[in-house]
Protein backbone atom coordinates (compact mmCIF):
# COMPACT_ATOMS: atom_id res chain seq x y z
CA UNK A 1 0.00 0.00 0.00
CA UNK A 2 1.67 3.28 -1.05
CA UNK A 3 -0.64 6.52 0.70
CA UNK A 4 0.80 10.02 -0.82
CA UNK A 5 0.03 13.14 0.20
CA UNK A 6 1.06 16.04 -1.94
CA UNK A 7 1.42 19.26 -0.05
CA UNK A 8 -1.80 19.47 1.78
CA UNK A 9 -4.01 17.31 -0.46
CA UNK A 10 -3.95 13.93 0.12
CA UNK A 11 -3.48 11.57 -2.56
CA UNK A 12 -4.12 7.65 -2.10
CA UNK A 13 -2.95 4.74 -4.16
CA UNK A 14 -3.67 1.11 -2.84
CA UNK A 15 -4.23 -2.36 -3.02
CA UNK A 16 -7.39 -2.50 -1.43
CA UNK A 17 -10.02 0.41 -0.21
CA UNK A 18 -8.56 2.82 2.54
CA UNK A 19 -10.93 4.39 5.22
CA UNK A 20 -12.01 8.01 4.12
CA UNK A 21 -9.65 10.82 5.04
CA UNK A 22 -10.69 14.00 4.99
CA UNK A 23 -14.02 14.60 6.44
CA UNK A 24 -13.35 13.84 10.04
CA UNK A 25 -15.18 15.97 12.92
CA UNK A 26 -17.75 17.64 10.66
CA UNK A 27 -14.79 19.45 8.88
CA UNK A 28 -15.31 20.04 4.90
CA UNK A 29 -11.68 19.33 3.10
CA UNK A 30 -11.18 22.73 2.26
CA UNK A 31 -11.36 23.73 6.27
CA UNK A 32 -8.91 20.87 6.91
CA UNK A 33 -6.66 21.71 4.13
CA UNK A 34 -6.75 25.34 5.15
CA UNK A 35 -6.01 24.60 9.10
CA UNK A 36 -3.31 22.45 7.90
CA UNK A 37 -1.49 25.05 5.15
CA UNK A 38 -2.06 27.59 8.09
CA UNK A 39 0.04 25.54 10.71
CA UNK A 40 2.43 23.88 7.97
CA UNK A 41 3.19 27.80 7.39
CA UNK A 42 3.68 28.60 10.70
CA UNK A 43 6.01 25.59 11.13
CA UNK A 44 8.51 26.76 8.30
CA UNK A 45 8.44 31.04 9.87
CA UNK A 46 9.45 29.53 13.03
CA UNK A 47 12.04 26.28 12.30
CA UNK A 48 13.19 27.51 9.13
CA UNK A 49 13.27 31.17 8.15
CA UNK A 50 13.50 32.79 11.31
CA UNK A 51 16.60 30.82 12.20
CA UNK A 52 18.62 30.92 8.47
CA UNK A 53 21.46 32.93 10.80
CA UNK A 54 21.71 30.34 12.94
CA UNK A 55 21.25 27.09 10.51
CA UNK A 56 23.80 28.86 8.40
CA UNK A 57 26.26 28.53 11.53
CA UNK A 58 25.66 24.44 10.82
CA UNK A 59 26.29 24.05 7.18
CA UNK A 60 29.25 22.49 7.13
CA UNK A 61 28.06 20.11 10.28
CA UNK A 62 27.91 16.05 8.66
CA UNK A 63 25.42 15.50 11.34
CA UNK A 64 22.66 18.32 10.79
CA UNK A 65 19.90 18.83 9.03
CA UNK A 66 21.78 22.16 7.80
CA UNK A 67 24.60 20.15 6.31
CA UNK A 68 25.80 19.18 3.26
CA UNK A 69 24.30 15.27 3.50
CA UNK A 70 20.80 16.84 4.61
CA UNK A 71 17.95 15.83 2.53
CA UNK A 72 15.36 18.30 3.87
CA UNK A 73 15.46 21.21 6.57
CA UNK A 74 14.10 20.39 9.52
CA UNK A 75 10.71 21.58 9.60
CA UNK A 76 8.00 19.50 12.02
CA UNK A 77 4.84 18.18 10.73
CA UNK A 78 1.97 20.50 11.36
CA UNK A 79 -0.51 18.93 14.55
CA UNK A 80 -3.46 19.18 12.70
CA UNK A 81 -1.68 16.21 10.24
CA UNK A 82 -0.71 14.35 12.88
CA UNK A 83 -3.82 12.31 12.86
CA UNK A 84 -5.07 12.30 10.05
CA UNK A 85 -1.31 10.77 8.58
CA UNK A 86 -1.63 8.12 11.42
CA UNK A 87 -4.92 7.17 10.63
CA UNK A 88 -3.69 6.81 7.01
CA UNK A 89 -1.25 4.32 7.92
CA UNK A 90 -3.74 2.49 9.98
CA UNK A 91 -2.05 1.39 13.01
CA UNK A 92 -2.46 -0.91 15.62
CA UNK A 93 -0.28 -2.40 18.22
CA UNK A 94 1.71 -4.79 16.26
CA UNK A 95 3.03 -2.25 13.38
CA UNK A 96 6.50 -1.73 13.81
CA UNK A 97 6.48 1.88 11.81
CA UNK A 98 9.64 3.27 10.76
CA UNK A 99 10.42 7.58 10.46
CA UNK A 100 12.80 8.25 7.63
CA UNK A 101 13.64 11.79 8.46
CA UNK A 102 11.56 11.80 11.74
CA UNK A 103 12.59 14.99 12.96
CA UNK A 104 12.37 15.70 16.83
CA UNK A 105 9.89 12.29 16.57
CA UNK A 106 6.78 13.92 16.96
CA UNK A 107 4.93 12.04 14.41
CA UNK A 108 6.18 8.83 16.30
CA UNK A 109 5.55 9.30 19.44
CA UNK A 110 2.18 10.36 18.80
CA UNK A 111 2.02 6.60 16.99
CA UNK A 112 3.52 4.91 20.08
CA UNK A 113 0.88 6.65 22.60
CA UNK A 114 -1.89 6.02 20.82
CA UNK A 115 -1.49 3.14 19.16
CA UNK A 116 1.38 1.36 21.43
CA UNK A 117 3.06 0.13 18.23
CA UNK A 118 7.12 0.06 18.07
CA UNK A 119 8.92 3.04 16.68
CA UNK A 120 12.31 3.86 14.70
CA UNK A 121 13.36 6.90 13.60
CA UNK A 122 15.75 7.93 11.86
CA UNK A 123 17.16 11.29 10.69
CA UNK A 124 20.72 13.25 9.65
CA UNK A 125 20.20 15.78 12.60
CA UNK A 126 21.82 14.84 15.80
CA UNK A 127 20.10 17.51 17.73
CA UNK A 128 17.11 16.17 16.45
CA UNK A 129 17.60 13.00 17.57
CA UNK A 130 18.64 13.75 21.34
CA UNK A 131 15.33 16.10 21.83
CA UNK A 132 13.59 12.93 20.20
CA UNK A 133 15.09 10.23 22.64
CA UNK A 134 14.52 12.91 25.59
CA UNK A 135 10.67 13.41 24.22
CA UNK A 136 9.81 9.68 24.58
CA UNK A 137 11.44 9.35 28.27
CA UNK A 138 9.31 12.14 29.41
CA UNK A 139 6.66 10.74 28.02
CA UNK A 140 7.18 7.19 29.17
CA UNK A 141 7.30 5.40 25.59
CA UNK A 142 10.81 5.16 25.64
CA UNK A 143 10.70 1.33 25.52
CA UNK A 144 8.41 1.31 22.56
CA UNK A 145 10.79 3.75 20.58
CA UNK A 146 14.14 3.85 19.24
CA UNK A 147 16.02 6.59 17.81
CA UNK A 148 18.95 7.20 15.38
CA UNK A 149 21.43 9.66 13.38
CA UNK A 150 21.19 8.03 10.21
CA UNK A 151 22.23 9.26 6.55
CA UNK A 152 19.31 8.08 4.60
CA UNK A 153 21.38 8.10 1.39
CA UNK A 154 24.01 5.87 2.67
CA UNK A 155 21.50 2.97 3.53
CA UNK A 156 22.76 -0.13 1.92
CA UNK A 157 20.37 -2.18 0.01
CA UNK A 158 17.77 -4.45 2.25
CA UNK A 159 18.72 -2.14 5.28
CA UNK A 160 15.13 -1.73 5.83
CA UNK A 161 14.20 -5.92 5.58
CA UNK A 162 17.38 -6.70 7.81
CA UNK A 163 17.25 -4.18 10.32
CA UNK A 164 21.40 -3.35 9.90
CA UNK A 165 22.02 0.60 9.54
CA UNK A 166 25.21 -0.14 8.19
CA UNK A 167 27.32 2.92 7.33
CA UNK A 168 24.61 4.74 7.23
CA UNK A 169 24.95 5.70 11.01
CA UNK A 170 27.74 7.80 12.53
CA UNK A 171 31.05 6.39 13.58
CA UNK A 172 31.28 4.48 16.64
CA UNK A 173 27.41 4.26 16.94
CA UNK A 174 26.11 1.63 18.97
CA UNK A 175 24.70 -1.21 17.23
CA UNK A 176 21.06 -1.43 16.75
CA UNK A 177 18.94 -4.79 15.73
CA UNK A 178 15.84 -2.92 14.49
CA UNK A 179 12.87 -5.16 13.24
CA UNK A 180 11.77 -4.38 9.55
CA UNK A 181 8.58 -2.19 9.44
CA UNK A 182 5.17 -2.76 8.40
CA UNK A 183 4.67 1.07 8.02
CA UNK A 184 7.14 3.60 6.99
CA UNK A 185 6.42 7.13 6.81
CA UNK A 186 8.60 9.87 4.85
CA UNK A 187 7.64 13.37 5.80
CA UNK A 188 9.58 15.10 3.28
CA UNK A 189 9.72 17.78 0.26
CA UNK A 190 9.50 16.92 -3.40
CA UNK A 191 13.90 16.81 -3.85
CA UNK A 192 14.03 14.13 -1.13
CA UNK A 193 11.56 12.10 -2.52
CA UNK A 194 12.81 11.63 -5.67
CA UNK A 195 16.51 11.15 -4.15
CA UNK A 196 15.26 8.14 -2.22
CA UNK A 197 12.49 6.62 -4.52
CA UNK A 198 15.01 4.06 -6.32
CA UNK A 199 16.09 2.94 -2.63
CA UNK A 200 12.06 3.25 -1.83
CA UNK A 201 10.74 1.06 -4.41
CA UNK A 202 13.13 -1.70 -4.12
CA UNK A 203 12.61 -2.13 -0.35
CA UNK A 204 9.00 -2.06 -0.64
CA UNK A 205 8.67 -4.42 -3.36
CA UNK A 206 11.16 -6.85 -1.29
CA UNK A 207 9.49 -5.80 1.82
CA UNK A 208 5.61 -5.68 1.44
CA UNK A 209 5.33 -3.08 3.83
CA UNK A 210 3.14 0.63 4.18
CA UNK A 211 4.16 3.58 3.03
CA UNK A 212 2.71 6.73 4.13
CA UNK A 213 4.36 10.01 2.42
CA UNK A 214 3.48 13.84 2.95
CA UNK A 215 4.99 15.76 0.05
CA UNK A 216 5.99 19.57 0.45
Amino acid sequence: HVVSWVGTRIHLSSLHPLPAIGKSDGMSVKGIEDVHATEQGMMLSQYLLERREQLKQCENEPWSSAGPRSLSPFVPCANARVAIVLRAARLCADDIVWDLGCGDGRLLHRAAAQYGCRCVGLDIDASCIRDAKAMAEEQGISHLCTFSCCDLLVLQPGSMRTGDLGPAVPPNTQVLSLLPPTVCLIFITGHMLVRLSEMLHEEWTAGGFRIVTCVE
